[in-house]
């Protein structure tokens, strides 16, 4: 497709034609530039009417470009606008652009192209959460902008790449090369929105790994940066992040203010997904400071979200649809621990009886075995607490989860203890303490 729109439009500049002149009484000017740009295939019947007004044949419209500047400059173009798509999270148009140029084209690209060529892949991976694809093809861009020390196009690949390895969950790894990015930023005064987005991932970087008031502060001087420019670029991410860091430092109305003003966003933005997330949050929130009730309200609403997109893509996007059904089990959980703090225990047993039946995730399954345990041994019965705490205690296990298995051995121990079975009480104990105690400082040698 790319060849014959290359081919029309050589022609039509050796006969010094304008689109508009050539479009004239067969297509429109746009129709040519469409067909110039690869965009679209021309039918026959136009090929042919074309071929009359170029003075040539049909043939001549298949054969190689003769002008190889300036198919080499097409090519550049192709590039540009795929990036331009995708910076605007047009990733169709972007992936069209790139289905413009054929293996053969890269060797005709410089390094500087071919890097942006690169991130452009990687972002076609990056928005279908294929992370781990993603990632060479950052590597790869990095790898041709190597020498361009002072682009801010190689701050966006690293930008990128580190935002991979935050949503795989490797966030030394993330911040290592945050902090590369942000030493370029600061050695060549970069700014804009590239500089806002690197912001943003070393907050999030620091908030995984438990600095939430860096995380603040970061995330606090990306907002201001956007307010300077008068943009909201990703932010309702800001919100929701700078909302769990609030959280977890113990400030309840900073936290509510920022996870209100991401579902303002989102809801602005048309953005039901992250304001389903929002929701969640929020509720979780609710429930971690005795407020039940409100934290009932936001899951409820945060999974209708849900599965209303879920239905959506039910049958049309499967792959999609099981994701958006994850997210929904994970607000399901969050609702019956909520219903647990309300004293609502049989809506906890209806939910979590329906999870551990149903096709879910190790770790869902989980904790519905942990809040099916909850109720029975709020209420005494023992025997069936036990049962759900191991089954509990051995899907943790499963999945290598360092923070819940010593939980669940404590819990473990309770019901053993209150059944009276001394020994297998104080054995687990041990267990528990011997997971989480913390390791001696080494010895200073003098």
């Amino acid at each position: 497709m790319a060849g014959v729109g290359q081919r029309i439009k050589e022609l039509r500049k050796a006969a010094n034609l304008t689109q508009q002149e050539l479009a004239e009484g067969v297509v429109t000017r746009s129709y040519i530039s469409q067909i110039e740009k690869g965009l679209i295939q021309p039918s026959y019947d136009t090929l042919e009417k074309l071929s009359k007004r170029l003075n040539c044949s049909i043939e001549d419209f298949f054969k190689e470009p003769e002008n190889k500047a300036m198919l080499i400059t097409e090519w550049k173009k192709y590039v540009r606008f795929a990036e331009g798509h995708a910076e605007s999270g047009q990733y169709e148009q972007a992936k069209k652009m790139l289905d413009n140029l054929n293996t053969a084209t890269l060797d005709d690209l410089n390094e500087y192209d071919l890097g942006i060529l690169y991130w452009v892949r990687g972002k076609l991976f990056e928005q279908q959460n294929q992370f781990e694809e993603a990632m060479p093809h950052f590597e790869e861009s990095l790898r041709h902008l190597k020498e361009y020390v002072d682009s801010k196009e190689k701050v966006r690949s690293l930008d990128s790449l580190a935002y991979c390895y935050l949503q795989l969950n490797q966030n030394q790894t993330a911040l290592r090369i945050l902090n590369d990015a942000n030493e370029v930023i600061i050695r060549y005064h970069l700014g804009g929105l590239t500089k806002t987005s690197v912001l943003i991932n070393t907050g999030v970087a620091h908030a995984k790994l438990g600095e939430h008031h860096s995380a603040i502060s970061l995330l606090k001087e990306a907002s201001y940066l956007n307010q300077s420019m008068n943009v909201h670029y990703k932010a309702g991410h800001i919100y929701i992040t700078l909302g769990i860091c609030h959280m977890r430092v113990g400030k309840t109305e900073e936290a509510v203010t920022h996870y209100r003003q991401a579902i303002d966003f989102y809801e602005y933005a048309g953005d039901a997904e992250n304001r389903a997330g929002a929701f969640t949050n929020l509720g979780i929130l609710y429930t971690n400071t005795a407020q039940p009730e409100l934290a009932i309200q936001a899951q409820k609403t945060a999974i209708s979200i849900y599965e209303e997109l879920r239905a959506v893509h039910r049958h049309t996007a499967p792959t999609e649809a099981i994701r958006l059904h994850a997210r929904a089990i994970n607000a399901r959980i969050e609702l019956a621990r909520a219903y647990f703090h309300a004293n609502k225990f049989d809506h906890v047993l209806e939910i979590c009886q329906d999870i551990v039946h149903e096709e879910s995730e190790v770790r869902f399954k989980a904790f519905a075995y942990l809040y099916l345990g909850e109720v029975d041994f709020k209420q005494a019965r023992f025997h069936e607490a036990l049962y759900n705490f191991q089954a509990s205690h051995d899907l943790f296990r499963h999945v290598n989860d360092a923070v819940y298995v010593p939980q669940m051995q404590e819990k473990l121990a309770d019901t053993y203890f209150e059944l009276k079975q001394f020994e297998q009480a104080a054995t687990l104990y041990k267990s528990k303490n011997e997971a989480t105690r913390i390791p001696p400082a080494p010895a200073i040698t003098p």
